[in-house]
């Protein structure tokens, strides 16, 4: 677990270098949230516009964790809950995502029952899942390693239904835009991972025989606007961005920021991230610099 800076009185950001707990944008609400650690856990969030003299201004308590979660994985948009993850693994390796009310009361485990035993002990990826939202039918569609696969939920009561997508291999991540689905596939450090799309032609029940956007060495962590994909990659720790459409992607590249951070996400022209101590944002324009949102001073 990577700390992105601790107060004098013992309070920590808490985003997990392998791509477990992180930052996580709600773009209708205008708002970063964050797992806060003091005495007492909490999920914490601040504008997406905080800049200021000192960078903690703003910053609002949305839930406390209960024991044995400190992770936070995603914000349900349709209902305001929050997804987490557990502390420590299962007994076979992998992790669970729990549904956490405003309230501070833990709901449902989330989980689809179809579960990847080739990754089941490789604990750095065996995550709790990568969830996105489509607000044209009002469903969540979530992957992960683990469980090999997309699957429809509900998104009220979080439990999987009839027709969605299914077995399209090791999905890490999963977006959804302009009624266009972007995979992550999972990839172990140091090795070739490729981001793939519908957006062009239809996807096959694994993705070797499904259309490529990028493919890199070690893609970490992805976002997606209407015309480029942002990627994060942990072997040449940079960001890039690369257009969606346009023939080879890597030559086209541009590079946004010239080191990896722990989380980010893009949004209206900005890439926010979580490093070292701090919550910033930069703007996608060229030659920006990096503008300070929420920092924990020591």
């Amino acid at each position: 677990m990577l700390c992105l800076g601790a107060l004098s009185n013992s309070k920590t950001i808490n985003v997990d270098s392998n791509r477990y707990s992180r930052i996580v944008l709600d773009k209708d609400k205008q708002r970063v949230y964050f797992s806060l650690l003091d005495k007492k856990p909490v999920v914490a969030s601040i504008p997406m516009n905080n800049i200021n003299s000192n960078g903690n201004t703003n910053l609002r308590i949305e839930a406390t964790l209960p024991n044995g979660y400190s992770n936070l994985i995603w914000r349900n948009p349709a209902t305001g809950d929050f997804l987490v993850g557990d502390n420590s693994l299962k007994p076979d390796g992998h992790r669970s995502a729990r549904v956490l009310y405003p309230t501070g009361t833990l709901g449902k485990i989330v989980n689809t029952n179809h579960l990847n035993t080739a990754y089941q002990n490789y604990f750095g990826v065996a995550n709790a899942g990568s969830f996105t939202y489509d607000n044209s039918n009002g469903q969540i569609y979530m992957c992960s390693v683990y469980e090999r696969g997309v699957f429809s939920l509900s998104s009220i009561l979080m439990t999987p239904i009839n027709g969605g997508l299914s077995a399209t291999g090791t999905c890490e991540q999963v977006k959804k835009i302009n009624n266009a689905f972007y995979f992550l596939e999972f990839a172990i450090n140091g090795t070739q991972s490729s981001i793939f799309s519908n957006a062009t032609a239809p996807l096959y029940s694994h993705f070797s025989s499904s259309p490529i956007v990028v493919s890199d060495t070690t893609i970490k962590d992805f976002d997606v606007s209407s015309t480029h994909i942002y990627y994060s990659n942990s072997f040449t720790n940079k960001i890039y961005e690369v257009p969606l459409y346009g023939g080879n992607a890597i030559s086209s590249r541009r590079k946004i920021l010239d080191f990896m951070p722990d989380s980010f996400g893009y949004h209206n022209g900005y890439i926010y991230f979580s490093n070292g101590f701090s919550i910033s944002r930069i703007s996608i324009a060229p030659n920006s610099q990096p503008e300070v949102l929420y920092f924990e001073a020591l």
